[in-house]
């Protein structure tokens, strides 16, 4: 098996908290147990409104205006030794030491604290296979073991305000038991589920945005994931999306289970998403307004699109098309990132294919993926070659069209400050 098809099953397979006085949801897919409240009917063509609350604003002790800006990067270098702390312009600061032969996640690897000087002081959360230990780097030579989860699927962290989430999964005779979390970070690993959910399909519930709150975790943003499965896989395969606030006895149906998320602003306020049997239109749905824009993708573009990214100031969607396969005898996948208004029909001229990205490496392919904005003009796309270690992270400056070198290596997350 060459390495190109190693890398594509390893990301299949990957791909694949109830604050301390909060009640555990205990839910049964399709029949919710007696106590709970059911989710409100599935939306077909328009998704719920979600009306903004105080727990949507973050809201950081220490930031007097409420604004967050980029304070750094978080970079796995792929040395299996520890992580890469950049400045929003690529500049090197520091390489946070976390152990010897790690095999680091995105999906399991996040900042877990606001960006703060000196550099080795920020804090990241991680696990670490085989041991099933979640833990969080400190300071240089301080490693706090926080919970040993054998089943945990994902983690996922604001970079702002102190709110974490994961979640667990394991298969039993009646589907997959999966149960979620909330936490601040010093209890992490220490809480009880906010859910706790059977699923006769096989599926696990994955979170994909935390909300901030006034000094706790404000929710967490949630969809379903097929678990353990392998194959041909483009984009992640959600399945709905929910929203669930602190302290509230059920979660909020924003997609129903036959859409696949695709994206979430940095404000929670757009989300984008497509419809799994239809793969022609890329929706952005602002969830305050109950108002959506539809997008069509490229004809040849039969993989449909996925890994949605928005601008800081949520006026850009930048996105991933596909065509072809992966794991063929002879991988015929190509791939294009595209940048569309969220307001307006998408502008065709902004889009860039994976052979100008990788002519940027001088490699002869890549398999791209857009993974955040540095800012309202830089997009991020991180880019594989045949081999896992062939990691790279691209700028393309939307205004100019040029792709830069960003850094080698593995998108983790993004730290911010007040400042």
């Amino acid at each position: 098996m060459s390495k190109r098809v190693i890398l594509v099953c390893t990301a299949a397979l990957l791909v694949l908290t109830s604050l301390a006085c909060g009640l555990p949801i205990t839910v049964t897919i399709g029949q919710p147990t007696e106590g709970t409240t059911p989710l409100p009917p599935a939306p077909t063509q328009e998704p719920a409104a979600i009306l903004p609350t105080e727990t949507q604003a973050p809201a950081p002790a220490e930031a007097s205006d409420g604004t967050r800006h980029l304070g750094a990067i978080l970079v796995d270098p792929m040395d299996k030794i520890g992580v890469n702390l950049l400045s929003p312009d690529g500049a090197f600061l520091a390489e946070l030491m976390l152990g010897n032969d790690l095999s680091l996640s995105p999906n399991t690897t996040v900042p877990s604290s606001d960006y703060a000087l000196p550099n080795e002081s920020n804090r990241v959360m991680f696990y670490t296979y085989p041991d099933y230990a979640l833990a969080e780097y400190r300071n240089p030579g301080a490693i706090q073991l926080l919970a040993n989860l054998p089943n945990l699927v994902t983690l996922i962290g604001d970079g702002w305000c102190d709110a974490f989430s994961y979640a667990t999964t394991e298969f039993t005779a009646g589907g997959t038991q999966n149960a979620l979390y909330l936490s601040p970070g010093a209890t992490v690993g220490g809480v009880p589920p906010v859910i706790s959910e059977l699923d006769p399909r096989g599926f696990a519930i994955f979170p994909v945005s935390a909300i901030c709150g006034a000094g706790q975790p404000g929710g967490v943003w949630y969809a379903h994931i097929p678990y353990g499965i392998g194959g041909d896989i483009v984009f992640p395969p959600y399945h709905g999306l929910y929203r669930l606030e602190a302290g509230q006895p059920s979660a909020t149906l924003v997609l129903d289970e036959n859409q696949r998320f695709s994206g979430i602003s940095d404000d929670q306020g757009l989300v984008a998403y497509s419809h799994k049997d239809d793969l022609s239109e890329l929706f952005i749905l602002d969830v305050k307004k109950n108002t959506q824009v539809s997008i069509p993708v490229l004809p040849g573009s039969d993989r449909g699109a996925g890994d949605a990214v928005f601008s800081p100031d949520n006026t850009q969607l930048a996105w991933l098309e596909g065509s072809g396969f992966m794991m063929s005898d002879t991988p015929n996948f190509h791939a294009v990132v595209r940048i569309a208004p969220t307001s307006a029909d998408v502008q065709l001229d902004k889009q860039k294919t994976d052979s100008e990205f990788a002519n940027a490496v001088g490699l002869p392919s890549l398999w791209i993926r857009p993974v955040a904005w540095l800012d309202n003009t830089n997009l991020l796309v991180e880019g594989r070659g045949n081999t896992w270690e062939d990691a790279y992270l691209l700028k393309l400056n939307t205004g100019s069209g040029a792709i830069t070198l960003f850094a080698k290596g593995v998108y983790l997350g993004k730290y911010y400050s007040a400042d």
